[in-house]
């Protein structure tokens, strides 16, 4: 890995229809940070499945308005915030996105994850470490 990959902090915000179809933007924009910051194919291979995992649990059964992530990153890691923006959808109560599997499957792929809100809106997110050499 280059020094140039190591030192570059990446900041990249990425804002879309909340639609399933669309998705692939998010992975493609996601590969391509993780590829400048040096992660290897398998890492970006694991980021890809995992920015998808997020996306399409935001989205729920009835997607609308917009969804935005937030990518960014030091030299030690790739950390992805996603909101779901629908502006008739403000949450007032707790969100429970990932079921067992969702969870599961994240664990394997990323070192951390999690959910919540944002303002009122539901958000989940993601960091991965650089094991790369």
């Amino acid at each position: 890995m280059s020094d140039h990959a190591t030192k570059r902090a990446e900041h990249v915000e990425l804002c879309i229809p909340a639609q399933a179809d669309l998705m692939v933007l998010a992975r493609f924009t996601t590969a391509t940070v993780a590829s400048r910051l040096g992660f290897s194919i398998d890492e970006i291979e694991d980021l890809r499945l995992a920015v998808d995992e997020i996306c399409l649990s935001l989205l729920g059964e009835t997607p609308s308005g917009r969804l935005r992530l937030h990518i960014s990153s030091d030299a030690e890691s790739l950390e992805i915030t996603g909101v779901h923006e629908d502006e008739g959808n403000v949450a007032t109560t707790p969100w429970e996105p990932h079921d067992e599997l969702s969870s599961r499957i994240l664990a394997a792929l990323v070192d951390e994850h999690g959910h919540g809100h944002i303002e009122g809106r539901r958000c989940a997110w993601l960091r991965k470490k650089l094991t790369s050499t």
